[in-house]
């Protein structure tokens, strides 16, 4: 028999909109809320525990380095602007949090990126900042389907 010192209940949405503007822009809009009702926080094991921060999520920020928390709420615009065939140029601005408390001490990231839009997702290469500290840019990578 199982013993938890503990019960949860979880939710957690994410979305995603592509927006083509003209035939040289595109928006990528996306955004996520989730919350975690347990009484104690450390109970819960890291692997379900709401983090943020990295190249999918809030950029300037190390991978999963924002939280934990019980809720998290994250949001992105990103303007593409197609340089040549699938390659794109790109400035973003995200922004969000981890914690206990929603909507406090909200992390913002910015800057400019390249990406190629592949056969099988994009590869994209971002020049990020934190916005509110005097940190040094960082060089952020991904791949994968951007829907």
């Amino acid at each position: 028999k199982v013993i938890s010192k503990d019960s949860f209940f979880q939710s957690f949405i994410s979305a995603k909109k592509l927006i083509p503007l003209t035939h040289a822009f595109r928006l990528l809009l996306q955004g996520s809320i989730g919350y975690t009702q347990i009484n104690n926080i450390k109970n819960l094991p890291l692997s379900l525990q709401l983090l943020a921060g990295g190249s999918n999520s809030i950029r300037g920020y190390g991978y999963n380095t924002i939280g934990p928390g019980k809720g998290i709420y994250t949001a992105s615009a990103e303007l593409q602007f197609r340089i040549k065939d699938n390659w794109f140029l790109t400035g973003f601005y995200d922004s969000g949090n981890v914690s206990d408390h929603p909507f406090q001490d909200i992390k913002s990231g910015a800057g400019p990126g390249i990406l190629w839009q592949s056969p099988i997702g994009s590869i994209a290469l971002s020049f990020a900042k934190q916005l509110e500290s005097k940190n040094k840019w960082m060089l952020q990578f991904s791949m994968g389907p951007q829907l």
